[in-house]
């Protein structure tokens, strides 16, 4: 490092801590945050470890990936020994190993010169990777990418996974630790949430989905970088230019959830592994530090281990110099094959072990990071809901193998994407398949003669036809499952193919060793892929950079033009499509008063055709904007204005994380929330109760984009509420949300203790009455009647002119055997009935048999007053009752003797 950059990193550690504390600005505390958890701890570390093997560019881009590693892993550590997750601690722990850095490469500026100073890139390569031209692209790139990452993003709700990681990340926040303990993919978007929310102490919209972001960005630098390290800039470029409008990943990267940070360590990790095999496997730090990102992106998503025949296959020596079967080792000097020729094979073993045994660094940090979280998890009870989950996803309830090829190539495609962009990805696939048939004809040439041009054309034609043939013809019979399992042997044949070719270089076989195993697995062996082929997309999208440039070449050795016009013909008509083609992106995620998804095909173009059964059933996807209603919603909660038990027409995190986790109920709540589009449920609501006959009046009309999202109806009995009020939602909303809005946040916490509690609680059982009176096929349901409940409190509000609300907290000694339901009677002092509620448990929702011994329930009722009720004093009783018979249970009383069918429980008094 140098004394200049020494200085800036040591100046960036001290002055950003105090930004994020002094600053009431957000948008500076902001920037900060992500200066410190996604930039300077890892260019210190990679400054100080590795002064000489990066170029600026690279370091500057993988400083990135590795501090949101660092980040991630920090606060895990923290995690595991006790610390508490705190603005302080995170700003203690993060700008100290920026220190640490700074100071390490202070001492070894002075040090001498090691050998891996010396380690260059391969010849020939150098002013390829050091071309100036390629810092002005980045640069342009990442910007590019930030603008469609980051443009209105903090205009849409957050999404029920979003909200379901970020509630998560509060209960970190507010030491509920054993959280991350459910979480099966890993804990490392949790802490990147958790890291952000702590020091900008703000989780709106924009603050939490900005460093996702940024990491999506950084991440498009990462994938030119690595195109031109591989193959070439133009390569790079185009791999680039695809992502940046790539509707998948501007999807992930303006959501607040795991998928960028973990592409941006996955391209970090191919990076170093790659650089590791480019300095003959001399560099051993290399090799660490690629292990390190490897082994905290699985933290992310375990799914990473996809990646592992890659690491393989650029830890390993290859076979020969050029692949793992190249010219130079198809046959040793006896004549004999290279995998029956013990010399050759005891030479190879040899050369791996040479190059493996000192890897034993790498193979601990690997090791220790990953059992670290995964060790504790499979020990957890957790383990078996996971274990749950997945098998719904991956098989869910069916055999393998499947047909994912629509789901890919046509429907995710088409719902992210302009149907010109996934022509030219789809028509640069086919290319890349037929070429790739092409020339993985050439392993033939392992046993035989080779094949001419006109051969392998013929191969590569026949067999196509005849795949297809026989695959329509197995189709057409109703042998799906054959034809199935034909075509994904065919494609493992193709894959085996490419990987023995000799005819590929060995950066075109990483690519493929990245791409197709994991691709394989996603087309056949999973029944709901989603969108979680992202993890090699980055490789896709190089291997078509590649293609596209192939086909560039034959096109250019028939043209009769200049370079220089060929050059310009060609960058015109990419630069058209790609224009083309980020319009329609712009319409997809940019255009927040279209919402697009919501109103289509109001706003559909006619320049861009769409398939009929658009938008496939998803009407609300990740990243779309979208707003139902729910941030006003927030912002009415948070100012007191809508504090109480509520319920919804919709299901899912959003609407906890927005109400602030206040108690959900379906039994007359407080507020009822109908919206006219839902996230997960039915937009048709049907309530146990009909709102407007038990005293509900509107009170809100949220309105977003002139178009009505979501009605509050409130429980207003004696008439109040005049007018609803109509809200208009605003292009961006002031206030924020913090942390400690979620005070406690927890689901297993106990119920509300009632405020009139009975003590000693009155008993309900199964007696005598029921015994006695009930007919012998009721009797033959159940060996005992032997069901107890205890009445061990109750809510009730008296301040209501025309309703009596009362809440009654169950609690179950024995399960009852049969159905009851619940009286509520309010007697005069004659004895008569002058209000009554009958209903089963939780109106209707619930019923006595189900509840499970130890178990509280709240069960609420309400009783309509007469309005020509006298003033006086009216006794409330409450019972159970069997009501095909009418029959009651018993009241118990402390020495567990019959008292009776009805419960005194309080003395009402009415004006």
């Amino acid at each position: 490092m140098t004394s200049k950059n020494n200085q800036l990193i040591l100046l960036g550690a001290v002055l950003l801590p105090i930004f994020i504390v002094a600053m009431p600005i957000q948008a500076i505390r902001l920037s900060a945050t992500i200066l410190l958890v996604g930039f300077l701890p890892g260019y210190s570390i990679l400054s100080a470890f590795y002064p000489t093997l990066f170029t600026p560019l690279e370091r500057t881009l993988l400083a990135s990936a590795l501090s949101w590693a660092i980040t991630a892993l920090l606060l895990f550590l923290f995690i595991l020994l006790g610390i508490p997750i705190q603005q302080l601690s995170v700003l203690i722990g993060l700008s100290g190993l920026t220190l640490f850095g700074v100071a390490v490469a202070a001492k070894s500026s002075t040090a001498p010169t090691s050998n891996t100073e010396n380690l260059k890139y391969p010849k020939g390569t150098t002013s390829k990777i050091q071309n100036p031209k390629s810092k002005i692209l980045t640069i342009v790139l990442i910007l590019l990418s930030l603008f469609f990452n980051t443009y209105n993003l903090h205009y849409s709700d957050f999404q029920g996974d979003e909200a379901g990681v970020l509630l998560q990340s509060v209960a970190v926040l507010q030491g509920h630790t054993d959280i991350i303990m459910t979480r099966f993919k890993g804990p490392g978007e949790v802490m990147i949430m958790a890291a952000v929310g702590s020091l900008t102490d703000n989780m709106d919209e924009f603050s939490m989905r900005f460093p996702f972001a940024v990491a999506g960005a950084v991440s498009v630098g990462l994938i030119f970088l690595l195109g031109r390290t591989m193959v070439s800039l133009p390569v790079g470029l185009i791999a680039a230019i695809l992502a940046i409008i790539d509707g998948m990943n501007i999807s992930h990267a303006r959501t607040a959830q795991y998928q960028t940070t973990q592409l941006l360590l996955i391209l970090a990790t191919v990076f170093c592994f790659y650089r590791f095999y480019q300095t003959k496997h001399q560099s051993l730090s290399l090799h660490m530090l690629g292990s390190f990102c490897f082994a905290v992106v699985i933290l992310f998503h375990f799914e990473t281990l996809f990646l592992l025949p890659v690491i393989v296959y650029l830890t390993l020596p290859s076979i020969g110099s050029a692949g793992i079967l190249p010219a130079s080792a198809r046959r040793a000097e006896n004549g004999h094959y290279f995998f029956i020729d013990s010399q050759a094979r005891r030479q190879y073993l040899a050369k791996i072990w040479q190059t493996i045994h000192p890897l034993w660094p790498s193979a601990i940090i690997f090791l220790l990071i990953t059992a670290s979280f995964h060790v504790p998890f499979l020990l957890h009870p957790s383990i078996d809901g996971a274990g749950t989950y997945l098998e719904g996803r991956i098989g869910s309830g069916a055999q393998p193998p499947f047909n994912n090829f629509a789901h890919f190539f046509h429907i995710e495609a088409l719902k992210y994407n302009a149907i010109y962009y996934v022509l030219f990805i789809n028509l640069s696939l086919l290319g890349m398949v037929l070429v790739g048939c092409y020339k993985g004809l050439d392993v033939v040439t392992l046993w035989r003669a080779p094949l001419t041009k006109q051969s392998k054309l013929g191969w590569v034609v026949g067999s196509m036809v005849l795949l297809g043939l026989i695959y329509f013809g197995l189709t057409s019979l109703g042998w799906f499952r054959l034809a199935i399992t034909m075509l994904a042997l065919a494609v493992g044949l193709l894959f085996t193919m490419l990987i023995v070719s000799p005819a590929f270089s060995h950066a075109q076989r990483t690519l493929i060793l990245w791409a197709v195993p994991a691709s394989w697995v996603f087309l056949f062996l999973v029944r709901r892929p989603g969108k979680h082929h992202y993890i090699v997309w980055s490789a896709v999208l190089l291997l078509i950079g590649l293609a596209v440039m192939t086909m560039f070449d034959l096109l250019n050795q028939r043209l009769p033009l200049l370079r220089r016009q060929k050059s310009m013909l060609w960058g015109g008509v990419g630069l058209i499509l790609w224009l083309v083609c980020a319009f329609y992106t712009s319409i997809l995620f940019l255009r927040v008063e279209w919402e697009y998804m919501l109103t289509y095909p109001e706003h559909a173009l006619a320049a861009y055709p769409v398939d009929s059964a658009y938008p496939y059933g998803t009407r609300i996807g990740f990243g779309y904007p979208y707003r139902l209603g729910w941030q006003t919603v927030g912002q009415l909660q948070r100012a007191g204005q809508l504090d109480g038990t509520w319920t919804a027409n919709d299901k899912g995190n959003s609407l906890d994380w927005y109400m602030v986790y206040q108690q959900q109920t379906r039994c007359y709540p407080d507020y009822i929330m109908t919206g006219e589009i839902t996230y997960k449920d039915s937009d048709e609501y049907n309530p146990p109760f009909q709102p407007e006959q038990f005293g509900y009046r509107t009170k809100y009309r949220i309105y977003g984009n002139d178009r009505l999202r979501l009605t509050v109806q409130q429980f207003d009995p004696d008439g109040l509420i005049d007018q609803p009020l109509d809200l208009h939602e605003p292009h961006q909303f002031e206030q924020s949300i913090s942390p400690a809005d979620f005070l406690p946040i927890k689901k297993d916490l106990p119920p509300v203790p009632p405020t009139q509690r009975l003590d000693p609680a009155p008993v309900l059982a199964e007696g005598s009455e029921l015994i006695n009176n009930a007919p012998s096929e009721y009797l033959e349901r159940t060996q005992y009647l032997d069901g107890r409940v205890a009445l061990i409190g109750y809510d009730m509000q008296s301040d209501y002119q025309t309703m009596l609300p009362i809440t009654l907290h169950w609690y179950t000694e024995q399960t009852p055997n049969l159905r009851y339901k619940v009286f509520v009677h309010l007697l005069d002092e004659n004895g008569q009935v002058v209000a009554q509620a009958d209903d089963f448990p939780v109106c209707g929702t619930s019923h006595v048999n189900s509840w499970l011994g130890g178990s509280i329930t709240l069960d609420r009722h309400l009783l309509h007053l007469p309005p020509d009720l006298s003033a006086g004093t009216y006794d409330l009783r409450i019972g159970m009752y069997e009501p095909e018979l009418n029959l009651r249970l018993n009241y118990l009383d402390i020495a567990n003797n019959e008292q009776g069918n009805s419960l005194f429980v309080d003395d009402v008094y009415t004006d």
